[in-house]
């Protein structure tokens, strides 16, 4: 059992905020203390309910690292488990077999720090507490494979960046994954494809073994030859000359954020312009992606400047006039999703009507 006492479990947790009858926090703080002996390993947290009269406590333990907290906060929410107070901190502790010996709180990014969390949660049933446990599991695992595979992840962006984009014409698609990969896009999974056939006969299949991140334990849709024409938009992508796609998944993320993920195709052509291979890289554009002014952003100030023109050209504005002026700053607030991923003859009448 832990020696910690429970006036020692409130302090690490800072949990005085959590207004719960006296009788209901002796029995907390002792099954709490219990709790914390399992050690977690990386990719196996240690995740426990328990009823109190109060609601049901959640204790979750992990080997520090990145995606933790967010994504266990947003499968609670998902699951209809909003937290009614909350405690997360870092700890540093030491463990003698399967007893917590000492714990203190970890200043800075400590290496072999533990994240633990202590949540309570609305009154939840056996079956619920199941299915949030199984939730939890599954959830902190993409998040453990997103952490693990990210320098392979890295590493495979820069080599196809360098390799698919050398020509001087994709100069400015080759910047946007250079930008990418400078803090303004959280990768998440990877995984090369391979075409066969030609035409109405193209198919899709992925690269065994090439599955990174969240997608490492997913099975692909196409992990055999897959006609294009029954996966989606991507015959729509692989029809267009250029080397890069951009367009969102219909699968949040099952990390980080409950949105959809971002999808970024590197697309290899031959000699005819056919798709023969894809790098694909799913993930999230970060918050300095969208914070960013539009015109430093590479490719999408390129966009931007053509929407300029068109809509000037269609109402007849001229480049210094009061409406040109105003048309730059409804372009500066529009939704960066839309301005990187529709057409711009969809775009020109709405940011008429905005000016």
């Amino acid at each position: 059992m832990s020696t910690f006492n429970p006036t020692t479990l409130v302090r690490l947790f800072a949990a005085k905020h959590h207004n719960l009858p006296t009788q209901t926090k002796h029995a907390l703080w002792a099954w709490v203390g219990s709790a914390l002996n399992t050690t977690p390993t990386a990719g196996e947290p240690t995740i426990a309910l328990q009823s109190i009269p109060e609601g049901t406590a959640l204790v979750v333990v992990c080997a520090d690292q990145p995606f933790l907290i967010d994504t266990t906060l947003m499968v609670l929410r998902t699951q209809g488990a909003e937290p009614i107070a909350c405690s997360h901190p870092l700890v540093n502790a030491i463990r003698k077999g399967k007893t917590l010996q000492s714990a203190t709180i970890a200043r800075g990014k400590a290496e072999g720090a533990e994240s633990w969390l202590l949540a309570i949660l609305p009154t939840l049933n056996a079956t619920q507490c199941t299915a949030l446990q199984k939730a939890l599991h599954h959830h902190l695992a993409h998040a453990h494979a997103a952490v693990a595979d990210y320098p392979a992840m890295r590493e495979q962006l820069h080599n196809a960046t360098q390799m698919l984009l050398a020509d001087a014409a994709y100069a400015e698609e080759k910047r946007f994954c250079t930008w990418l990969a400078d803090n303004h896009f959280v990768l998440m999974g990877y995984r090369h494809y391979r075409t066969s056939g030609s035409g109405k006969t193209l198919a899709l299949q992925a690269t065994a073994g090439s599955a990174l991140g969240v997608l490492r334990n997913q099975t692909s849709a196409a992990s055999q030859p897959t006609p294009l024409t029954a996966l989606g938009n991507l015959k729509k992508y692989y029809e267009t000359q250029g080397p890069l796609v951009l367009a969102k998944t219909p699968d949040n993320a099952p990390i980080h954020r409950n949105t959809p993920m971002d999808y970024v195709g590197l697309l290899e052509r031959n000699a005819k312009g056919e798709v023969v291979a894809e790098h694909r890289f799913l993930g999230l554009y970060t918050s300095s992606a969208y914070t960013e002014g539009v015109r430093t952003t590479p490719l999408l100030r390129k966009k931007v400047q053509a929407l300029a023109n068109l809509v000037r050209k269609q109402q007849r504005w001229g480049e210094t006039s009061h409406h040109a002026r105003v048309l730059q700053n409804v372009l500066e607030t529009w939704p960066r999703d839309e301005l990187m991923l529709a057409e711009p003859e969809t775009l020109a009448p709405m940011l008429a009507t905005a000016v």
